[in-house]
């Protein structure tokens, strides 16, 4: 009689094959977009121009791919871009987890992380109305170099800034970037964090990006 037991690791084969195959389909189904926020490339906007529109397929790498593994993708993210930028900025410890946690967010707010990640900050009560005129807003921000405000349709107590800062050169990535920094204050207490827009060069559109 064969013998019919097997290891652990041909037992879990299967199903690890199957997430493996899953993540790459959806890998590749983003891939024909103009950009990736995975790799770094930021999406152009329909027009081809830097005027703050949304991505040639109207949503983000994040929303499309759907967070594959929810918030554990939106904290590998935050955390690798946030070593990334303490490198190039030479962030102290601290000033690094303060990034880190304002990446956190930001993906939340994209859909990658969920109201775990937002608990608790002032950013939880943005309604969906609140976070698309963030998003517009942070856009046209980065496009401008132009503070921008926003507000809650919904909760007009809600009311974000967000100041642009310098551009600076990616060149290994062929694109340029820059950081802009966010603050949502509700009755006039203010929550910073800081996002980071990069766009193609010379005339790609600006996306938030992860690396």
């Amino acid at each position: 009689m064969p013998n019919t037991a097997t290891t652990p690791w041909t037992a879990f084969r299967p199903l690890t094959l199957c997430m493996t195959l899953a993540l790459s389909m959806a890998l590749q189904g983003c891939a024909g977009s103009s950009g990736s926020l995975l790799t770094g490339a930021p999406t152009t906007s329909g027009n081809g121009t830097g005027g703050g529109g949304e991505s040639s397929t109207g949503k983000t790498f994040i929303e499309v791919l759907g967070c594959v593994g929810g918030g554990l993708v939106g904290a590998a993210l935050a955390k690798a871009l946030a070593n990334s930028e303490a490198k190039r900025l030479k962030l102290t410890p601290q000033q690094a987890a303060k990034r880190e946690r304002g990446y956190l967010i930001g993906f939340a707010l994209l859909g990658c992380g969920g109201g775990t990640v937002l608990a608790g900050t002032v950013y939880s009560k943005l309604s969906d109305s609140g976070k698309k005129a963030r998003e517009r807003e942070l856009l046209a921000a980065a496009a401008s170099a132009k503070p921008r405000t926003y507000r809650d349709p919904e909760n007009p107590s809600l009311q974000g800034l967000v100041k642009p800062l310098p551009v600076y050169a990616d060149a290994a990535n062929k694109r340029e970037c820059r950081d802009i920094e966010d603050t949502l204050a509700d009755a006039g207490k203010g929550e910073p964090i800081v996002v980071k827009y990069c766009r193609s060069v010379p005339s790609g559109g600006w996306a938030p990006v992860t690396a």
